[in-house]
Order: structure tokens, then C-alpha cells, then sequence
């Protein structure tokens, strides 16, 4: 079976958001607002979830709960720390949420669900 083409956009911008992500929390060890611990902790973070579109390109129907689990926790955690966000997370917020919305939106789509099942 061939992939849906609402799991290859998905999958697309998961990498992508993971990347906006990762140049996001390089530029603020550069200036200096995360520590080097800090900086460490994001990195292993975002090398966990680039398993994400990986399995999700292969199938894996839990991979995608889990994706849309982080997504919810990760507004949430926006949310609830929002007066304490250094301004570069929270215009990379504003760019990454809707595009990650948009991701879980296609991963749950009628079309995508024969991808996932059965595998």
C-alpha cells in the first residue's frame, strides 16, 4: 500500500517543526538564554521525537498518539508557563503549534486511517 498523501504531508511537517525546533533551541544557547544542560535536555528531547515520523512513515498507529499526546502536552505547557517563555519561544510557538495542528488533522483523517490499521 502506498502512502496517503495526508501522511506524507504530516510526516513532512513533523520534520519540519522538529527542525524549527532545534535551530529554535540552538539560537538560544548562542545568545545565551538556555544553559549548556538546558540546551543538552532539548537536543536528546527532539532526538526522541524524531522516532515520530519515522514510525509514522512506517505505520505505527501508536506513533501517532503519541505525536498528538506531546502536541496537546506541549500547548498546554505553553499555556500554563507563558509568562516565563523567553520572546524567540514564544514566536516559535506561534509557528510551530498550528503547523503540528495541522500534522495530528491529517494523521487522523478518514484517508489516513488505512495506513495504520492492521500494521
Amino acid at each position: 500500500m502506498q502512502m496517503p498523501a495526508g501522511v506524507r504531508q504530516a510526516v513532512a511537517l513533523m520534520w519540519l517543526t522538529i527542525f524549527i525546533s532545534a535551530l529554535s533551541a540552538l539560537a538560544q544557547k548562542v545568545i545565551g538564554l538556555t544553559s549548556v544542560v538546558e540546551f543538552s535536555l532539548a537536543l536528546f528531547f527532539y532526538a526522541f521525537v524524531c522516532m515520530l515520523p519515522y514510525k509514522v512513515a512506517n505505520g505505527s498507529n501508536a506513533a501517532r498518539f503519541v505525536y498528538l499526546v506531546i502536541v496537546v502536552l506541549s500547548v498546554f505547557l505553553m499555556l500554563g508557563g507563558a509568562a516565563e517563555m523567553p520572546a524567540i519561544d514564544w514566536y516559535v510557538s506561534l509557528l510551530v503549534i498550528p503547523l503540528d495542528a495541522y500534522a495530528v488533522y491529517r494523521l487522523f483523517q478518514p484517508e489516513a486511517k488505512p495506513w495504520f490499521v492492521g500494521r
